[in-house]
């Protein structure tokens, strides 16, 4: 660092040599001064120097951009503010790269350049932090991108809906790379290409949330786009809200006092009306075109009503869709004041009551064709008083009970027909329901099971009732029989009871399988190795060209046989939840693909088989040595087996800084599309057991091993075209990776 100190006087800004654990500064520039105000070595003497110079609330961030630098090594920069003495604050923007080669060195490069270059920089500057600080504290998440999709700014309480962190945001490419979801980068791009656009997006963090997301391009004055912002904004109460409005089927609406226009409509409209309802958004001519006849001068006089007196207001009407068909609704509209003067807003619950209506009327023996159809309905429609005894009852399905709508069952109370387990729960459900409750229970009558649903039945402003205008006067029964049906239930609970009880018995087959496979690899590798050494012994010796031939390939297939031991036993780990223990060093993945390449020469040789192993130098990465190169066998003994005698090729390259890829191409059988979604998974064998041999372990312990290591296996194929199966790992290996507890995440 010494020798480069009189080059570091001469760059603009301050630069600093800090220590990566304490951030306190090893060098300081000779600009130091002009922005301490005091000698350097008497500032670098006090504790927490650099840190006095951010701003309280810039500084954790600051921090943290720091501890990312030293953990991954790549550079990062940030815009903050420094107070000067007692001045105003000035703009700084500060990049912290490492100094070294190696995410292990100890220490870090910072350049703070001074931003400020106008008279009014410090009204600039007091106006870019109030609207951060507003950023920071609301309840959304803002993002700017520039041109290339790097994040130049990340802030709000709503980045953690997102699970980001902003200050590892910053720098980042967000149109490439692993983010929480994969709509973060088609956004960006989207965005970037220019498109202005606005969506509903999922996301998970504690439990299932909604966002309101909308990006806008930035543009310059030649029409250009040089970047973009985002935001997104929490709606989930606000959806779930609409959501439950839409499951009752109702309407919710809301219209401005003074003129009638229709300000929002969520729920069951488009059912309702039987057209899109945001059509009518912003129109002060929903009314005229929705209701029907005199009923359109009641509704709107109740409108205007509520937005006068602030009064809540029922009312019965009908409406008329789209399509020309009637609808009867009961509608309740509620005012809506913001405080300020002036007529209220209205707020109305529509619920579409023509079923009930419709029921109620055929009911009422007023008119004997009304009274002919109920009749001849395959179900049975009833209705009792208050006091639970039966008022009416019409339908085909009394028939089936040996009952008739008069004398049989005017006037006996339900419980008279339900006896045993079924009379208390079916009374009890009768008397929700005159309290005002939809209720929807099944039922056993007369050895038959019925679905039955209630409703309370109003008095309305023409009934004769002697009572107030929608008051509960009884309780209105549709009871439909679905006996067969619930044999059908019954019988398929038993099957899938059955089929869980299979299940038990296949998973515990599958554990005692593994359990076998795990004591006979254990008991199978002590005579092996024996074996093992017997053959390498014998070829030491003084023995004749035959013999030596036929002792190398025993030793090939008893090696064969150890490797097949070898995943029996990854296998039986990884099954009972074992974690894949790494032990990572320096190793330079071309040169491992070399060596085992080399091993696998005499059955090549055999085979009359080539392969091909590109490598642009080396790709050094810290890996499991012992792994990887199981990794590497594994793919070309795969290779080799379906290659069916044609060429092999294997590229070893560095795709971009800290990722390392790894990929095997074959010309042999292939894959079809339907097949490779079990490709890695244990104990599948997708090809004729009699052509090829194995266990149906080798990519499956490639899969488990890749992943432990933090990285991601694919593969590439078509039937009777080759495979090229591709390894991405990361060049440093995480930490966390050598703990990875890699399960199976379906038994064979």
């Amino acid at each position: 660092m010494r020798a480069r100190e009189p080059i570091l006087d001469h760059v603009d800004g301050v630069v600093l040599c800090l220590e990566a654990e304490t951030l306190a500064p090893l060098y300081a520039s000779a600009a130091t001064r002009g922005l301490v105000g005091e000698p350097v070595e008497a500032w670098r003497a006090r504790p927490g120097c650099w840190r006095r110079l951010f701003d309280p609330e810039d500084w954790p961030r600051i921090a943290r951009l720091c501890r990312a630098v030293a953990r991954d090594g790549r550079r990062r920069s940030t815009r903050h503010l420094v107070r000067i003495g007692s001045g105003r604050p000035r703009s700084f923007r500060t990049s912290v790269s490492l100094l070294g080669a190696q995410p292990r060195a100890r220490q870090l490069l910072a350049h703070m350049l001074d931003l400020s270059d106008a008279a009014g920089e410090g009204e600039r500057v007091s106006e870019e932090a109030g609207v951060r600080e507003i950023l920071r504290h609301a309840p959304l998440a803002a993002f700017l991108l520039d041109r290339g999709g790097v994040v130049r700014l990340a802030e709000g309480r709503g980045l953690s809906r997102l699970g980001i962190d902003s200050a590892s945001a910053l720098g980042r490419s967000m149109v490439r790379g692993r983010w929480p979801y994969p709509w973060i980068v088609e956004n960006a791009r989207r965005a970037l290409k220019g498109e202005a656009f606005s969506e509903i997006a999922s996301v998970r963090a504690r439990s299932a949330a909604w966002l309101s997301v909308k990006y806008v391009p930035l543009r310059d004055r030649n029409g250009r786009v040089q970047g973009a912002v985002g935001f997104a904004t929490d709606i989930t109460e606000c959806k779930r809200v609409v959501d439950l409005v839409g499951t009752i089927d109702a309407v919710l609406w809301q219209v401005q006092g003074v003129d009638r226009r229709l300000s929002f409509i969520g729920g069951s409209a488009a059912k309702l009306f039987g057209e899109d309802p945001e059509a009518w958004v912003g129109r002060t001519d929903f009314f005229e075109r929705l209701l029907v006849g005199e009923e359109r001068d009641d509704v709107m006089n109740a409108i205007d009503g509520v937005a006068d007196d602030g009064a809540e207001r029922t009312i019965a009407h009908r409406i008329r869709r789209g399509d020309g068909r009637e609808r009867w609704c009961r509608t309740t509209l509620r005012a809506v004041s913001d405080g300020a003067a002036g007529r209220r807003d209205v707020v109305a619950l529509m619920l579409d009551v023509t079923e009930r209506r419709t029921i109620e009327r055929a009911l009422v023996p007023r008119d004997p064709r009304w009274r002919l159809l109920a009749q001849q309905a395959p179900a049975i429609v009833y209705t009792v008083d208050r006091d639970l005894c039966f008022t009416s009852g019409i339908g085909a399905g009394l028939s089936a009970l040996g009952l008739q709508p008069t004398g049989t069952l005017v006037g006996v109370p339900i419980e008279h027909y339900f006896h045993g387990a079924s009379a208390r729960p079916i009374v009890e459900a009768h008397r929700r329901a005159l309290a005002g409750t939809t209720v929807r229970t099944r039922t056993r009558w007369r050895r038959r099971t019925y679905d039955v649903q209630l409703e309370p039945l109003r008095a309305e402003d023409e009934s004769t009732y002697v009572t107030s205008p929608g008051a509960i006067i009884g309780v209105v029964g549709v009871a439909v029989d679905i006996t067969a049906q619930d044999r059908r239930d019954r019988k398929r609970e038993r099957l899938l009871e059955a089929e869980r009880a299979a299940h038990a018995l296949a998973d515990e087959a599958v554990h005692e399988r593994d359990q076998l496979f795990g004591v006979a690899s254990h008991e199978l590798r002590t005579p092996l190795a024996s074996l093992l050494f017997t053959i390498q012994s014998a070829r030491s010796g003084n023995v004749s060209e035959e013999t030596a031939r036929k002792l190398h390939h025993a030793e090939r297939q008893a090696l064969r046989l150890n490797r097949m031991i070898e995943q029996l036993l990854d296998a039986s780990r990884l099954s009972a939840g074992h974690r894949l223990e790494l032990e990572p060093e320096e190793v330079d993945l071309g040169a491992l693909t070399h060596q085992v390449v080399a091993r696998f020469e005499p059955e090549l040789d055999a085979s009359k088989m080539a392969v091909a192993v590109q490598s642009s130098g080396p790709v050094v990465g810290r890996w499991d040595r012992t792994r990887l190169d199981q990794v590497i066998t594994n793919l070309l003994s795969n290779a080799i087996k379906y290659g069916r005698g044609k060429p092999v090729e294997i590229a070893v390259e560095a795709v971009r800084p800290g990722l390392a890829r790894l990929s095997v191409r074959d010309y042999g059988v292939g894959i079809t599309s339907a097949d490779q979604g079990q490709l890695f998974r244990p104990f599948r064998r997708l090809h004729a057991e009699q052509r090829f041999g194995g266990f149906g372990l080798g990519l499956f312990i490639v899969s488990e091993i890749v992943r432990a290591h933090g990285g991601e296996v694919r593969i590439e194929s078509e039937a009777q075209q080759g495979a090229r199966f591709t390894v991405e790992l990361p060049m440093a290996l995480a930490t966390v990776a050598a703990a990875v507890t890699a399960t199976v995440t379906a038994t064979g």
